[in-house]
């Protein structure tokens, strides 16, 4: 894994201080890493002088050798010579070979969630998101946002954001087991 210090300064105390950045989290072996992720506070930290809180927004790759699987993150969009330097200051080639990867970039911690429930799951996440465009198509309300959420008893179930709303909703497995061989190279 790739970590090294960072140099903070708390806002609260004026304190400096170091926190270690993990660059790299490694799916198959850090699942602590995801609730941090789920709940938001993966940038988060404590002064150890005043207790004061703060976050550090960094970014980092998210991988798994066993799913053969690489998701980067990064706050901000960037173009793809600093996303390259970004990856390769974080560590990239301690991993190896990674051209058979599935590999993503995503801009948020909602859609780095997303993914990971998507692939956790085993479903291909370029017919989840046709899937989205489909029940956003076929709605007859103002759908401002869609997540894919979980599988239970064979439908997809969504979070629905409309209206200022939200809500839960469903699509039966099935549509995505007719459309998966269509989309299997993506």
């Amino acid at each position: 894994m790739s970590s090294y210090k960072v140099e903070i300064n708390c806002k609260k105390c004026n304190s400096d201080f170091s926190i270690i950045h993990n660059g790299l989290i490694d799916m198959d072996n850090q699942l602590d890493l995801f609730d941090k992720i789920d709940n938001k506070t993966i940038f988060d930290f404590e002064c150890p002088k005043c207790s004061g809180k703060g976050g550090f927004v960094f970014p980092f790759l998210c991988y798994s050798k066993k799913n053969k699987l690489a998701i980067f993150y990064s706050n901000r969009e960037v173009d793809e010579e600093l996303k390259k330097k970004q990856i390769e200051g974080l560590g990239l080639k301690d991993m190896g070979d990674i051209s058979d990867y599935t590999t993503r970039t995503v801009y948020s911690l909602e859609d780095l969630n997303e993914k990971l429930r998507i692939f956790s799951y085993g479903l291909n996440d370029a017919l989840i998101e046709a899937a989205k465009i489909w029940f956003v198509h076929n709605s007859d309300v103002n759908i401002t946002e869609i997540r894919f959420n979980e599988i239970v008893d064979d439908f997809i179930h969504w979070i629905v954001v409309f209206d200022g709303n939200f809500k839960g909703a469903r699509l039966p497995m099935d549509f995505y087991r007719d459309n998966e061989k269509v989309w299997k190279h993506y």
